[in-house]
């Protein structure tokens, strides 16, 4: 979870292709800037928004927009409660499992991992973490306390579900002060998976044969 790998990815490969990558995941933006690849503010989302993306490295690069269908009611009064809406391509199936493959060190018992809590026993899922932060002027502005952040996230995923949480406070000024509420979301999000795990259980996620494998020793070169 650390901000200059992102920031050297965003300039390795630039703007335009990183914006494309964005719509392709149903996120508009104008152009991008580095401070974008680490969430500098420009790009906004609801958590629908954000789930919706997520879910495409699980759904191995297909893209659906999120929306929500209770029933469909025809012209001769007869109802129907399967639907599935259009998907498209947003990536290739190994980029969408090589990223996934890393989220889910986000979400195990290793050192560094930034979201154990959000961890449900037998369910492999992958996700990120996520603050904002305040200006220094802001924090002269409302008096605030050494690290308070105005919001904080998790989103994750298994091949069955994506879900998105986002924590806060209607008003700027009143600051997330403690830990337990930066994690309230992986709290959430915990409970929120463990139930729907129970009614529709989740697969592992499956290497694609576009992907290899490698067994590399320590210290060698290459």
């Amino acid at each position: 979870s650390r901000n200059i790998p992102a920031v050297k990815a965003f300039k390795e490969v630039g703007a335009d292709r990183a914006q494309q990558f964005l719509a392709n995941l149903g996120i508009k933006t104008d152009h991008l800037v580095e401070s974008d690849a680490i969430g500098g503010g420009r790009v906004t989302m609801s958590p629908i928004q954000m789930a919706a993306s997520y879910a495409a490295f699980g759904n191995n690069g297909s893209y659906h927009d999120g929306h929500s269908v209770l029933k469909i009611v025809f012209r001769d009064g007869k109802t129907s409660k399967s639907y599935k809406s259009e998907s498209k391509i947003a990536m290739s199936d190994y980029t969408a499992y090589m990223v996934t493959d890393m989220l889910r060190d986000v979400v195990s018992n290793k050192r560094n991992a930034s979201a154990p809590r959000a961890a449900v026993s037998g369910v492999d899922i992958a996700g990120k973490t996520g603050t904002t932060n305040y200006s220094s002027d802001e924090f002269s502005k409302y008096n605030l306390k050494s690290g308070s952040v105005p919001d904080s996230w998790f989103a994750g995923y298994s091949t069955n579900y994506s879900i998105a949480i986002w924590g806060g406070y209607s008003k700027r000024q009143d600051a997330i002060t403690t830990w337990d509420e930066r994690w309230m979301p992986q709290y959430l999000f915990k409970s929120i998976m463990t139930d729907l795990n129970k009614h529709n259980p989740a697969s592992s996620f499956k290497q694609p044969n576009s992907v290899v494998s490698a067994e590399i020793a320590i210290g060698s070169n290459p």
